[in-house]
């Protein structure tokens, strides 16, 4: 997580990628292993942190794939909050960006 985070902060976004990466598959490999428990949430929201952090700097994707395996494992953690707070489902970045345009 250390080596992610350094890379990400100094601006390296080969080796962040490579750091990232390597710490997805390790956090998945063992979600399928353990179980979705097994992983604490307060490092995986740090590991998102620095992921969005990694993206929105360089303009390029996230590493963790934010729409299906981390909302599997973020579920049991923000799924009464996203009832309350967002009735309406998320919208993909395609749709979202096509209802920019009309507005602007």
């Amino acid at each position: 997580m250390f080596l992610f985070a350094a890379e990400t902060f100094a601006g390296n976004l080969v080796e962040a990628t490579i750091h990232g990466k390597t710490l997805q598959t390790l956090l998945h490999q063992k979600s399928l292993r353990d179980g979705p428990d097994s992983i604490e949430q307060g490092f995986l929201t740090r590991a998102l942190w620095y992921d969005v952090h990694l993206s929105g700097s360089h303009m390029t994707p996230t590493i963790f794939d934010m729409n299906g395996w981390v909302m599997d494992e973020l579920g049991p953690v923000s799924g009464p909050w996203t009832r309350s707070w967002c009735p309406s489902p998320p919208i993909s970045p395609r749709t979202w960006m096509s209802r920019l345009t009309v507005i602007l």
